[in-house]
């Protein structure tokens, strides 16, 4: 008896010992009081019952002192991952040759990363480099020489305080390999750079949670590179550092995923309303920055909306109500934009959001007809939209809206005439290779507009139309009924009414939009209605 007590007073010692060195380290570094609380998921302390590590019925550990070093360690390391701070950043741009890089240059992919980084408030390039790999996932990423070049010019440049490598996602090797190379401490990835993007921009609670999952990844790693160094020779007996670690992790994802799941619950009941409504959906998608909250600030007259001109601005999902010329009403679904190379733990959390657009009736495709690399965002767009599986509905109806034609240089012909695009145009009948396969994805119909200007728009409404009025399966049918009933305002309460003549006679003429189940259960309801005008459904 006397030897376990003993034992388990020399673990109680080493890991008392261990949590004061973990926390002395930070007080040292960030000098600040690193209180063992809750992580501090969106900027500010959460209540236990709310953001708990696990659940309450939960008696997995009651090891509080291993939770508290969790937990301060998590804080601290998202802490450095989120300090919106001056930063002077040296971007490097890593080329790969290959095939599915065909229809971008090394100078466009070098372009959209300092984009990226220019993105962040107070954070400014202060040196570029460029170079050709082929083993972008060896130590060095570059070869020999061009890494002793890359270094020489890092000699020479201004003093920065952080490196952008525009890679998908570094190892902990290749990270630590440019630190020392560099003597830097903050080495960013996309994955990184776009999580200090992703974090800046979001407003819901729910895009705030998923956040929160797409860090994990990041902050997991972290952990596992501390885990490998003082503090793993501290283990409890019979269960090691990491294991404990990788434990806490599992609560952590499981409480986010059960909150997101209760918020997705309510989105489905939102979705489920506006099916049972019979309201048309139209999901607006495209790269990030081509202009899609423009387009529906254009398409909703709306004077609230405030587009910016920023990469990843719309974060949240948002939905937008609209009317057709016709009065039927639909609603427009804002969506996260797409970027090459997104690391798939971003995509990944962000899934959800996507759903809006798996179920709506129409997609529309916005582009930056006036980006210089708009032949590979189309790519990439399409490459993610072959990925979620679209049904063929929704693939085979896709109206292509190419945006911002007021920047576009003017063309003229051979006698020195305007040559002025066609608003609305339709595909050649050639399908696109997508990583080797040919696949047929091309829109139904290709529109030009101007979201800023209005050039354009009110033929893309008209497009919108046709297309929601055929997807749908609405027609017009022409209705009389009587003046004094309820008639009218019942078909304004299920479909749409175009528009509404009085014959003279106690009777109402009314040119309706309608399915063909709203039209059966409209005379079902109503015995004193005539038909006047068919329509084939």
């Amino acid at each position: 008896m006397g030897h376990r007590n003993l034992k388990q007073d020399v673990q109680a010692k080493l890991t008392s010992e261990w949590l004061k060195h973990s926390y002395t380290t930070a007080r040292l570094r960030d000098n600040v009081l690193l209180q063992p609380a809750r992580y501090k998921l969106f900027g500010h302390k959460q209540s236990e019952k709310e953001f708990s590590t696990k659940d309450d019925d939960s008696d997995t550990t009651n090891d509080e002192p291993l939770k508290d070093f969790f937990d301060a360690e998590w804080s601290l390391l998202s802490s450095d991952l989120y300090k919106f701070v001056d930063e002077s950043v040296f971007v490097i741009q890593p080329h790969v040759e290959s095939s599915s890089q065909k229809l971008t240059t090394p100078k466009l992919q070098l372009e959209e990363s300092i984009a990226l980084v220019e993105s962040l408030p107070s954070w400014k390039v202060v040196g570029k480099f460029l170079g050709l790999t082929k083993h972008p996932h060896s130590q060095y990423i570059f070869p020999k020489k061009s890494f002793e070049t890359l270094l020489r010019k890092a000699a020479v440049m201004p003093s920065f305080s952080s490196i952008f490598l525009s890679v998908e996602k570094m190892s902990p090797l290749q990270k630590e390999t440019y630190s020392k190379a560099f003597k830097v401490e903050k080495i960013f990835d996309r994955y990184t750079l776009v999580l200090q993007i992703f974090r800046l921009r979001v407003r819901t609670k729910e895009a705030k949670l998923q956040v929160a999952l797409a860090e994990m990844p990041y902050v997991r790693a972290m952990l596992a590179a501390k885990s490998s160094g003082n503090y793993q020779r501290h283990s409890i007996v019979g269960e090691s550092f990491q294991d404990r670690i990788n434990q806490e992790f599992r609560f952590k994802e499981q409480k986010l995923k059960k909150l997101l799941k209760s918020l997705k619950q309510k989105r489905d009941a939102h979705r489920a309303s506006r099916k049972r409504a019979n309201v048309p959906v139209v999901a607006v998608v495209g790269y990030t920055n081509a202009g899609k909250t423009s387009l529906i600030k254009a398409l909703t007259a709306s004077e609230t909306m405030e587009p910016k001109d920023q990469l990843f601005a719309t974060l949240d999902v948002t939905a937008h109500a609209a009317v057709l010329p016709n009065n039927l009403r639909y609603v427009l679904v804002d969506t996260v934009g797409f970027l090459s190379d997104l690391p798939h733990e971003l995509f990944d959390a962000f899934s959800a959001t996507m759903e809006d657009m798996l179920q709506a009736d129409l997609i529309i495709h916005v582009r930056d007809s006036n980006h210089p690399d708009h032949s590979n965002q189309l790519r990439n767009v399409l490459l993610i939209l072959s990925n979620l599986r679209l049904e063929e509905r929704l693939l085979s109806n896709i109206i292509e809206v190419r945006n911002k034609i007021d920047l576009l240089p003017v063309r003229t012909d051979e006698d020195g005439e305007v040559v002025n695009l066609p608003e609305v145009s339709w595909p050649k009948s050639q399908p696109l290779r997508l990583k080797g396969e040919q696949v047929d994805m091309r829109p139904a119909v290709i529109c030009r507009v101007s979201a800023t200007s209005g050039a354009g728009i009110r033929t893309l409404i008209n497009q919108i139309q046709k297309s929601i009025m055929r997807v749908t399966n609405r027609q017009r049918v022409v209705l009389c009924v009587p003046a004094g009933g309820s008639h009218l305002q019942w078909i304004r309460n299920h479909g749409a009414v175009e528009s509404v003549t009085g014959d003279g006679d106690y009777h109402l003429s009314l040119t309706t939009i309608v399915t063909q189940a709203q039209l059966h259960k409209f005379l079902a309801n109503f015995d004193d209605v005539k038909i006047t005008q068919d329509a084939v459904f």
